[in-house]
C-alpha cells in the first residue's frame, strides 16, 4: 500500500484570503481535515477477481442494424414479418411481376472479407414469434424449430455477390407466395396473421451487417413490382417489415474472459471492497482491461471503439459507464467511483461486467479475448486502482 503526502500550503493561503467569502459549491463537498491520501490497487489487495464470462442473450428486434451470414463457428439468421400492408385493390386487379427483399449491406463484415457473395434459403414462417425471442428459444439443441421446417418448399434459394459495400441487394422471392401474403394482408379479418419468412445462410465465409432502420424508416423491406391488366406500366410498392436477428457463437470456457456483441458475452469481475478501512472515503478509482488482439476475432472495422462497464445494484438499479479503447486494445475506465460507492452500499461486494456498447452490442460480432490475471506481463492483467482518504474527524 502506498501513502501519498499532500502538501496544502497553497490551498491554505487561498483559503485564508477568501475567509470572508461564502463557501463555494466545490468547497462545500471537500472532505474536511484531510491531509493524507492512500493509494492501492488489485495488485496489492484482493479487491478484484476475474470470474470468466456471462452470456446475456437479448432479443435483437427492429434494431438499427442486423447481421446475416455464417462463418466456420458462428451464424446469424433473420426472421422477417411483413407489416403495413398496402391497399393494392382486388386480387384480380393486379399481377406481381417481381418481388424481392431489399437488403442494404454496410461496411462491417466478420470472417473472410475477400468473399463478396453470400447465399441463403428462405422458408415461410408457420407461427408468430415473441419480440423477446432469442436463438435458444427458436432453435432446439438439434437445430430444429417449430417455426418452420427445412422440408418446406423454400420461398427462395439465392446467391448474391457484390464488391460495392453500399449497394442494395435484391433477394428474389416467390411471387405466388408474396401475392397470397399481400391478398390476405389486405383483408382486415386476417391482418393479424403472420406472413413472413426465416432466412437461413447457406454459404460459409462471412457474417455481414445490414441496415434495418434509418431513424424510424424501414430499410430492410419488401419491394413488389405490380402491373394491372389494363396498363402495361409497372408500379413499385414497398412493404415494411419487422425484423428479428438471431445469432450463435461458441461459448467461452470458464477461465476465458470474452466480450462479444450480438450473442452478448460479457467479461465478469468480482469486486471486494470490504477489505478497505470502514471509514475510508473513496476519492478516485480506475479499472483497466487489455485485449489480446491476436487471439481476438474482429471484423473489417477493427476493435470495438467503445466498451461498457455495468453494475446492477441490489435494488435493480443499473449503472453503466463507457470508455474508448486504444489501437493496442487497452480500455481504461478512468473514474468508477460511483459504481464502487454503490457496491459498498450493497455490502462491499459485487460483480461488474465489461461488454460491448451502443450499436455494437447488437450490430457487430467482434469477439474480444481479454488477458487473464495469469498473464506474465503485469501491464496486461486486469487492474483496479483506488485512492481514498480517512477524514481525521472520523478517526
Amino acid at each position: 500500500m502506498r501513502t501519498i503526502a499532500v502538501l496544502c500550503a497553497g490551498i491554505l493561503v487561498l483559503a485564508l484570503q477568501a475567509c470572508n467569502d461564502k463557501p463555494t459549491d466545490i468547497g462545500s463537498v471537500l472532505v474536511p481535515g484531510t491531509d493524507t491520501l492512500y493509494g492501492t490497487s488489485s495488485a496489492e489487495l484482493p479487491i478484484l477477481r476475474t470470474t470468466g464470462s456471462v452470456e446475456a442473450q437479448e432479443p435483437i428486434y427492429n434494431a438499427t442494424y442486423v447481421l446475416f451470414g455464417k462463418t466456420s463457428d458462428s451464424e446469424a439468421r433473420l426472421f422477417v414479418e411483413l407489416i403495413n400492408y398496402p391497399q393494392l385493390g382486388s386480387p384480380d386487379s393486379f399481377s406481381i411481376v417481381r418481388a424481392d427483399l431489399e437488403m442494404v449491406p454496410q461496411v462491417y463484415c466478420l470472417g473472410d472479407t475477400t468473399v463478396t457473395s453470400f447465399a441463403g434459403t428462405a422458408y415461410e414462417l408457420q407461427q408468430a414469434w415473441s419480440a423477446q425471442a432469442t436463438w435458444d428459444s427458436i432453435w432446439t439443441s438439434d437445430g430444429t424449430s417449430p417455426y418452420y421446417s427445412e422440408a418446406q418448399q423454400p420461398i427462395t434459394q439465392f446467391t448474391i455477390g457484390s464488391s460495392v459495400p453500399d449497394s442494395v441487394y435484391h433477394v428474389p422471392l416467390d411471387t405466388t407466395v408474396i401475392r397470397r401474403w399481400l391478398t390476405l394482408g389486405m383483408d382486415s379479418a386476417r391482418v393479424d396473421e403472420v406472413f413472413g419468412m426465416v432466412i437461413v445462410p447457406q454459404s460459409t465465409g462471412a457474417i455481414r451487417q445490414f441496415r434495418n432502420l434509418n431513424g424510424t424508416n424501414h430499410v430492410l423491406r419488401l419491394r413488389v413490382i405490380t402491373q394491372s391488366p389494363a396498363d402495361t406500366l409497372d408500379d413499385t410498392t414497398y412493404v415494411d417489415a419487422a425484423v428479428a436477428c438471431f445469432t450463435k457463437s461458441p461459448l467461452p470456457s470458464s477461465e476465458e474472459s470474452i466480450v462479444q456483441g450480438a450473442r452478448l458475452l460479457r467479461a465478469t469481475y468480482e469486486v471486494r471492497l470490504d477489505t478497505l478501512p470502514p471509514l475510508a472515503v473513496l476519492m478516485g478509482s480506475s479499472f483497466r482491461v487489455c485485449v489480446d488482439v491476436k487471439r481476438s476475432t474482429v471484423g473489417t472495422l477493427g476493435l470495438d471503439e467503445l466498451l461498457s462497464l455495468r453494475y446492477r445494484s441490489n435494488d435493480g438499479t443499473l449503472l453503466t459507464l463507457l470508455t474508448r479503447g486504444s489501437a493496442e486494445g487497452v480500455y481504461l475506465f478512468p473514474n468508477i467511483v460511483a459504481v464502487l460507492q454503490r457496491i459498498r452500499a450493497d455490502g462491499g461486494t459485487g460483480t461488474i461486467e465489461i461488454g460491448p456498447a451502443n450499436d455494437n452490442a447488437y450490430g457487430r460480432m467482434n469477439r474480444l479475448w481479454i488477458y487473464p490475471p495469469t498473464e506474465q506481463e503485469p501491464t496486461l492483467v486486469p487492474q483496479m486502482t483506488l485512492i481514498y482518504t480517512i477524514p481525521k474527524e472520523l478517526e
